[in-house]
């Protein structure tokens, strides 16, 4: 009787450790499922960043030439502004000269 409950103690035991093993490949299974989910995840994002990295220098070169652009545009701006202002005092001498040449003329045909 002793060998026989040795036995059946024994096939217990083994049957315990099956169960066991097939509980921890499972988990493994699942754990390996979820360890490739996340490197997949983990490219998807990575890829993401990279492609958030490149539109962000895009748009920093495109504000830098922007400011430039408007920096140039001030500068053409201040320069016409000048020519202008130059234009008018030459046409307010050349105006205040008119009317002094047609008072001069008034006054001779008196």
């Amino acid at each position: 009787v002793k060998p026989l409950l040795q036995v059946t103690s024994r096939d217990k035991e083994i049957h315990e450790r099956e169960e066991e093993l097939r509980k921890v490949q499972d988990a493994h299974v699942r754990d390996r499922e979820a360890l490739l989910e996340n490197e997949a995840q983990l490219k998807k994002t990575m890829e993401e960043r990279a492609n958030l990295q490149d539109q962000i220098f895009r748009e920093k070169e495109m504000a830098a030439e922007a400011d430039e652009q408007r920096s140039r545009l001030m500068n053409k701006k201040i320069e016409l502004e000048e020519y202008i202002h130059d234009l008018e005092e030459r046409i307010d001498t050349e105006e205040e000269k008119t009317q002094k040449i047609l008072s001069e003329k008034k006054k001779k045909k008196e």
